[in-house]
């Protein structure tokens, strides 16, 4: 599609490639665009790539403004123009302002998380080893974030951020029922039994994933929004802790507004993810479900024990359920190994058991000979627990592991 004569003259709010633009699709999906010609000019023509294009009005959205931005233009053209397409002109601009506070733990060590607005600062607080712990980018939604145990630990925010109207933050909870954000100790956002509710909000519209809605799934990432027109005053703000109830799980880009965000920014920044400026840094894979970390039961880097061996090395479960296990045999850790540290096994009686635990249940689909089978067709499917599988001897076999 070809968005012609559209004016990019004024520096202020381009970049003067136009790398800083932005569109996004009804639903907030990113949408890939060309800069055919005039970009600084007031006759820009720019072709807009949809993946498919159905009948009828569409709406579009176009962002642009952030200075620090990386291209976002395709290095080539498409190769299929739409036919039978009218375009519009563009709607009137709409400005909004910044967050009052944006908390992206991406610091990776110490005892602080920065507010990007450089007002907000927090204090990791717990005791000992029951702080919240920094996480490693493959863990988290953008860059680094912080696990908490569900005992003591939070972050602190001490000084008082007037006028809230929006909250919003990324959040994988270990169970359904977690306590996310304290606003002022009358004023929360929690979960209980998979719904989030948001205690001392004046007719609170809540999102998940950029839809409305209230159900959360325990074990995997959800993007909440809370949006309120009453503005709340933030005071001795906590974020994992309400009351002496603490979160057990991963939390990640914290923000706050002074305005009610809209359905379609909230659809944007599920789709952003981890930006100050929402779409306009949006980078790599759009669709968070695909992330590795979305459900993962555990995760052993073998990165910890340096010199322990057998029954004294324990292999610490980064996933945060909990499933820690030990060394058998002369099982150990070496550095380096391909990231970070490694595990080394001799061949002769080494492993580490994870059997015992729970990791879940084995499935698999015996699809025999069938010339188009259908994997998720139930009647192929047979569950055992994982300690009890012996797999069949013949036929195409898909397993899947919960």
């Amino acid at each position: 599609m070809t968005l012609s004569s559209y004016n990019t003259s004024d520096t202020t709010r381009y970049q003067t490639d136009c790398g800083d633009i932005r569109f996004t699709a009804e639903n907030g999906q990113l949408m890939k665009y060309y800069v055919v010609s005039g970009c600084g000019t007031a006759s820009t023509t720019i072709h807009i790539k949809f993946e498919t294009l159905a009948a009828g009005a569409q709406t579009i959205y176009i962002y642009y403004g952030n200075s620090g931005a990386g291209n976002g233009f395709e290095a080539s053209d498409f190769s299929t123009a739409a036919t039978n397409v009218s375009v519009s002109s563009p709607a009137s601009e709409e400005t909004t302002p910044g967050p009052i506070a944006y908390w992206a733990f991406d610091e990776g060590t110490g005892n602080t998380v920065y507010d990007a607005m450089g007002i907000h600062n927090g204090t990791i607080l717990g005791n000992g080893s029951t702080a919240p712990v920094w996480q490693s980018e493959d863990m988290c939604v953008s860059d680094k974030c912080l696990q908490f145990d569900g005992t003591a630990d939070y972050i602190s925010i001490g000084s008082t951020a007037p006028s809230i109207k929006s909250v919003s933050f990324w959040v994988k909870p270990n169970t359904t029922t977690e306590y996310f954000f304290d606003i002022n100790g009358t004023a929360n956002i929690q979960s209980s039994g998979g719904t989030i509710s948001a205690t001392g909000f004046t007719a609170p519209i809540i999102y998940v994933d950029g839809q409305r809605s209230t159900t959360i799934t325990a074990n995997a990432w959800h993007y909440i929004t809370v949006t309120t027109t009453t503005a709340l005053n933030g005071i001795a703000m906590n974020i994992g802790k309400i009351s002496t109830n603490f979160l057990q799980g991963f939390m990640d880009e914290v923000k706050i507004y002074p305005y009610v965000r809209s359905e379609a920014e909230i659809k944007t920044d599920f789709a952003s993810r981890g930006s100050l400026h929402g779409a306009s840094a949006q980078f790599g894979d759009d669709d968070v479900g695909r992330k590795l970390t979305s459900g993962l039961v555990g995760y052993w880097k073998m990165d910890e024990g340096i010199g322990s061996t057998g029954p004294s090395w324990t292999v610490l479960d980064s996933s945060g359920n909990g499933y820690d296990k030990v060394g058998v045999g002369n099982a150990g850790t070496t550095a380096p190994g391909k990231f970070g540290n490694a595990g080394t096994f001799d061949g002769t009686g080494d492993y580490v058991s994870i059997a015992s635990g729970g990791a879940g249940t084995i499935s698999f689909s015996n699809l025999g000979t069938s010339a188009n089978p259908d994997i998720n067709d139930p009647a192929n499917l047979t569950s055992y627990s994982a300690t009890s599988w012996t797999p069949p001897t013949s036929g195409l076999i898909v397993l899947f592991v919960y």
